[in-house]
């Protein structure tokens, strides 16, 4: 069996939880109140399944797949630095978002604590902003220069709003179709 590259492995899982949260946006904009279970479980899996796939990259540093086994060393603190900046967020704001993101997976998203008081649910306005900073500082430069013509875009972020524009008319066409099957 041939060893994945762990830098496409990051690009595909970064490019995988950028999809999710904008699925979830564009669900959540298209049907917003929707009572249609099939739009509400596509809702409730794409946060899900999202917030794993982020938490595969910004998790937790002893998963094999966290930045800090990918990033260098030594270039750890400029981009913490930088992460910082990109999200908007001090050190501590960054901390407790984190904590907000994995304590959700460790609670109802991968794991299933009988316990959990969600009062509400992780917003992926930061994770999206952390993952298209690591896309465009760290990935792509890494990918492209051993990879030049690589098929993947040289801008996540662009390429993420023109992704939502095309599932935003997928999403407003589907639920025309469905208005049908709406509770009375």
């Amino acid at each position: 069996m041939q060893q994945l590259d762990p830098i496409e492995t990051h690009i595909q899982t970064v490019w995988s939880f950028a999809r999710l949260a904008t699925l979830k946006r564009v669900l959540h904009e298209a049907l917003p109140d929707t009572r249609v279970d099939f739009w509400r479980i596509m809702m409730g899996a794409s946060l899900d399944f999202g917030l794993i796939e982020w938490c595969k990259i910004f998790g937790s540093r002893a998963d094999e797949t966290h930045w800090t086994n990918l990033v260098p060393k030594d270039r750890h603190e400029a981009f913490r630095d930088g992460l910082h900046k990109a999200v908007g967020k001090t050190a501590d704001e960054w901390a407790a978002y984190h904590e907000e993101m994995k304590a959700y997976r460790d609670t109802l998203a991968a794991h299933i604590d009988l316990d959990a008081n969600v009062t509400n649910y992780p917003s992926f306005d930061a994770g999206l902003a952390a993952a298209f900073y690591y896309y465009a500082t760290f990935l792509y430069p890494e990918w492209s220069e051993k990879h030049p013509g690589t098929r993947y875009p040289a801008d996540m972020q662009a390429f993420a709003d023109g992704y939502y524009k095309e599932l935003l008319d997928v999403a407003t066409a589907a639920a025309q179709a469905t208005k049908q099957f709406e509770p009375k």
